[in-house]
């Protein structure tokens, strides 16, 4: 016998087919959209770099001259999304005279990062390009560090990218976890500006011979959680690689806003002899007097990369980083 649908039922059904697939079609021209974004995908030995052009990029932004909307993403081979689908990274900003893309080569972020063995993606705005500016056009305005994780999220969620990452992949439920902002020389203005106003909460931050100025920022983002206890992935860790005049200057007296506050830290003359893995890793803040010069702080004794080991992100490969926890981080020779 022939089923007899009601003229109510048969509308709610139409109804529903025609959301579904409009619900379908918007899917697919966002996934177009997002397709658009990327402009290059490099497969490499450790990792895939993904070169993107993004809206909320720190430039083009007004009032600004400098129009490049580049932002890179490196996924290493070994990430995996964790089970409650959160993704951690880390974002770089480069300095003075600079590029995203050379300051990433040059300084060796990616290999770093593969080396640590963190389960974490890295992130490389691009800036001012090769100019003496520190400004950091969108980054500058609130909420302009969450847009910009979110967009990165987003287009790196690209169906299309899926199928490249394999494994790597971000898929469309997860989002972003753990954030640590690096900064190198005036990067340290645009990292100050996303633990002030950026709108998404920044768990560690490394500056490299990078702190000239807003130094009270770095000090209430530290003392903020100072005395909340809680786990390493709560609570706000800074380290401070110094050697220049001004940066010397300025880490001392933020060393003296501690002491003012009553945020103890720990403090190193003589970079990787005085200082423990276990020190810098249980530290709220860190400060290391370099040896290295200004460009080359950053890899040279692979202080990224013990910076990462040191961190609150999650390992799922095993490391024999702690095996001498409380000796030397390098051949005092």
């Amino acid at each position: 016998m022939p089923t007899v649908c009601s003229r109510r039922s048969f509308l709610v059904t139409s109804a529903g087919l025609v959301l579904a697939t409009a619900a379908a079609s918007s899917g697919a021209r966002a996934a177009r959209r997002r397709d658009k974004k990327i402009r290059d995908v490099e497969v490499g030995k450790r990792g895939v770099t993904i070169t993107m052009e993004l809206e909320t990029a720190p430039f083009p932004a007004k009032n600004a001259r400098y129009k490049d909307p580049t932002v890179i993403a490196f996924i290493p081979h070994h990430f995996r999304v964790k089970r409650d689908y959160r993704v951690d990274c880390v974002m770089h900003f480069h300095g003075y005279r600079d590029t995203a893309a050379e300051a990433m080569k040059r300084h060796q972020l990616r290999e770093q990062l593969f080396d640590s063995k963190q389960n974490a993606i890295m992130i490389f705005p691009q800036g001012p390009v090769n100019a003496e500016d520190m400004s950091g056009g969108k980054l500058d305005d609130k909420n302009g560090f969450v847009n910009l994780l979110t967009e990165v999220r987003e287009t790196l969620q690209t169906p299309s990218l899926q199928a490249r990452l394999d494994k790597s992949g971000i898929p469309t439920k997860a989002r972003i976890g753990k954030c640590i902002l690096s900064a190198h020389s005036g990067g340290f203005r645009v990292a100050s500006y996303c633990l002030e106003v950026g709108g998404f909460n920044v768990n560690e931050v490394y500056l490299f011979d990078a702190l000239y100025g807003r130094t009270g920022i770095f000090h209430d983002w530290v003392a903020a959680t100072y005395d909340n206890g809680g786990t390493m992935a709560e609570r706000h860790k800074i380290v401070s690689f110094y050697s220049g005049e001004a940066p010397t200057i300025e880490n001392k007296r933020l060393m003296w806003l501690f002491d003012k506050s009553g945020v103890e830290y720990v403090h190193e003359q003589i970079e990787g002899t005085e200082l423990s893995k276990r020190d810098i890793t249980k530290a709220r803040a860190v400060f290391i007097r370099t040896q290295s010069r200004h460009d080359r702080v950053l890899f040279s004794t692979n202080a990224m990369r013990d910076c990462l080991y040191a961190s609150c992100l999650d390992r799922h490969l095993r490391s024999d980083w702690f095996k001498d926890a409380d000796g030397p981080r390098l051949d005092p020779r």
